[in-house]
């Protein structure tokens, strides 16, 4: 089963619509460009070495202007979260399920004091 065409996702207030441009068996590319903002979202799996690296990925680009020239430029900055497990199957997609929780849980936490901390390079 394949995640829904296109993928839905809020961004701050806006909910942003990205159909899918590209499907490469492994990996699928979503995108809204519109304007001078680009939404991608990336869906990936990667089978190596006894592993499965499994990623969920969003990017965003806008147009912004320099802080120190003023001119416009393009600007990228992007979150993803990466699941990385045994290909032998020993770990159930139960407790990956629970760690992930666990995680997204813990950054997002008290409106997201534990993530402001690790952008302000708290560790």
């Amino acid at each position: 089963m394949s995640f829904p065409d296109p993928v839905q996702f809020t961004y701050d207030t806006d909910t942003i619509t990205c159909p899918k441009i590209q499907d490469d068996g492994l990996m699928s590319l979503y995108r809204l460009q519109s304007g001078n903002v680009q939404y991608d979202v990336t869906i990936s799996h990667q089978i190596s070495k006894g592993r499965v690296r499994r990623m969920f990925r969003i990017d965003h680009t806008l147009i912004a202007p320099d802080p120190l020239t003023s001119a416009n430029q393009k600007q990228t900055y992007g979150a993803y979260l990466v699941v990385d497990e045994p290909d032998s199957g020993i770990i159930d997609d139960e407790n990956i399920v629970f760690l992930v929780n666990a995680l997204t849980g813990f950054l997002t936490a008290s409106s997201s004091a534990k993530l402001v901390k690790l952008l302000n390079t708290e560790h």
